[in-house]
């Protein structure tokens, strides 16, 4: 019963929040039985500073935050990168959790790994530098640069925006992007690559512009690709006839398909935009080497930017106590 209370507790202290625009911004923070919840811009850094090393959750309402530096192993969750509505309620406006400004997710230590960081639907609109970090999962997320110039344990991507990507030389020993846009790679993910004794696999994703360098530490399994590039390429979609897609390694691709052909007025193959669904014209006939359609909706996690913790859409406290001194409270949650 009292867990019970605690998770109604968060979820009242957050969802609520998300249920309806507000100006004050919260975090609320689940630590050691305990639940605090801290107001306004800075609330996350609040948060984060009276966490514990490991262990806790914070989720933040809709709302802006100012940036912050994760030094701890935490689970942190948001509203949602874009403005939604509740599934059965379009009433109600789901306004995104944003971060602004850069934001470091690390260990303050040179000679430590940080442990495991599980991060969901966010909208980090600036730069968010990882390094040192053992494990670290972040889905349903956009980004304005991921920049990665430390050591990387096991890092997984989902189902997230990537409107750039960077590598400057950085050991990322096991890291997949899963049913992900990724925007471009920026010049120094070109120029200054990731380490190449670095794994890394793009699963499911649409690729929109990797520049031209030929031989890449990268691996594209069942992904659209508008670029070139990639050490090996399987079950992949290119704009781009084969000749011209690079010296990689290509098993079973498609090539040569105009935007058109590929998603007719679902997507662009140009620019990320939140109007588009990303669903082929033609699923069934890219079919990728998992046996699912090739793109953002196959494999085991297809697009979906919905977060999946219970959004509380509609809520009423009463205004009076009745005889027996209890105060009615009604809660509306929806399992996302």
């Amino acid at each position: 019963m009292k867990q019970l209370f605690i998770l109604l507790l968060t979820l009242l202290g957050s969802a609520v929040a998300q249920a309806q625009e507000t100006d004050v911004p919260t975090a609320t923070l689940q630590a050691e039985g305990q639940v605090t919840t801290y107001y306004g811009s800075s609330a996350l850094t609040s948060a984060l500073a009276a966490a514990p090393d490991s262990g806790s959750t914070i989720t933040l309402s809709s709302g802006t935050f100012y940036s912050a530096t994760i030094n701890k192993s935490v689970v942190l969750y948001g509203a949602g990168f874009e403005e939604s509505v509740a599934q059965d309620s379009p009433r109600v406006v789901v306004p995104p959790t944003i971060i602004t400004g850069d934001i470091t997710i690390s260990s303050g230590d040179q000679n430590k790994m940080l442990g495991e960081i599980i991060i969901e639907g966010i909208n980090f609109n600036n730069t968010v530098n990882i390094r040192r970090i053992n494990k670290l999962m972040m889905t349903k997320s956009a980004f304005g640069l991921i920049a990665t110039t430390d050591t990387l344990g096991d890092v997984f991507l989902c189902q997230s925006y990537i409107k750039n990507l960077g590598g400057n030389g950085a050991l990322i020993q096991n890291m997949l992007v899963q049913n992900s846009i990724i925007q471009y790679m920026r010049n120094t993910f070109v120029y200054d690559l990731p380490n190449t004794e670095s794994s890394i696999l793009f699963n499911h994703c649409l690729i929109l512009d990797l520049g031209s360098k030929g031989l890449w530490p990268f691996v594209y399994n069942n992904s659209i690709l508008d670029a070139n590039g990639g050490k090996s390429l399987n079950y992949c979609i290119f704009t781009k006839s084969a000749s011209d897609v690079g010296d990689g390694t290509k098993l079973n691709c498609w090539y040569s398909l105009n935007n058109e052909a590929i998603f007719g007025e679902n997507g662009s193959l140009d620019i990320y935009g939140s109007q588009y669904s990303w669903k082929l014209v033609s699923p069934e006939t890219y079919i990728g080497s998992d046996g699912t359609e090739v793109g953002l909706y196959g494999g085991e996690y297809p697009w979906n930017k919905t977060v999946s913790i219970p959004r509380i859409i509609e809520s009423k406290v009463g205004k009076t106590t009745d005889a027996d001194g209890k105060l009615a409270v009604s809660i509306k949650a929806q399992a996302q």
